[in-house]
């Protein structure tokens, strides 16, 4: 289902809302500032796309998500993807195939600009903070089909297994964080 929704295009039909830009494909901070109480009204993803449709070239995506998000890792089979947190700390767990995690880095404003995810490695990108707002950045068009290729290994958890090792993850991160030297 698509509406209007003020300066938006809301597009439901995905995993999570997606709010096109209606006017200008340029987002500002009271763009972000809508999309966050969004995100704690709903408790639920939401996203900005700084893009006209699904089959643009390039995709850029502003996306808030609430801590305590219950999903699954990701795989996008053939394209990159590029993460630059904006608000609130966020951690990027990258795993191989087999479902053992590669890195859990923590991500931060004003201090990291932007952290890779190759094609064909699964990812979870995991709020710290109560709302964590970031820049995701892959090549379009999107494929339904072969962007949601979800890893074999994450099928057959529950919701409160998945939910104990995010925050295993997300403890991990936080220490290895707090015991790196400053440069």
């Amino acid at each position: 289902m698509t509406r209007e929704l003020g300066s938006f295009r809301l597009d439901e039909s995905g995993l999570s809302p997606a709010y096109f830009l209606s006017q200008a494909l340029t987002a500002s901070t009271e763009h972000i500032d809508a999309l966050e109480q969004i995100v704690r009204r709903t408790n639920r993803s939401a996203r900005i796309c700084t893009f006209p449709n699904s089959s643009s070239p390039l995709h850029a995506m502003i996306i808030s998500q609430p801590q305590g998000m219950d999903s699954l890792p990701r795989v996008l089979a053939t394209k990159p993807k590029l993460f630059t947190p904006l608000r609130g700390r966020l951690v990027l767990v990258r795993i191989d195939v087999g479902g053992v995690v590669e890195s859990a880095q923590v991500l931060m404003p004003g201090r990291d600009i932007l952290s890779y995810v190759e094609p064909r490695k699964a990812y979870l990108d995991l709020p710290v903070d109560d709302v964590t707002t970031h820049l995701e950045i892959t090549l379009g068009p999107h494929d339904r089909i072969g962007d949601r290729n979800l890893p074999r290994f994450t099928w057959d958890t529950s919701p409160d297994t998945r939910t104990a090792w995010r925050r295993q993850q997300i403890d991990n991160a936080m220490k290895a964080e707090r015991a790196e030297p400053e440069l």
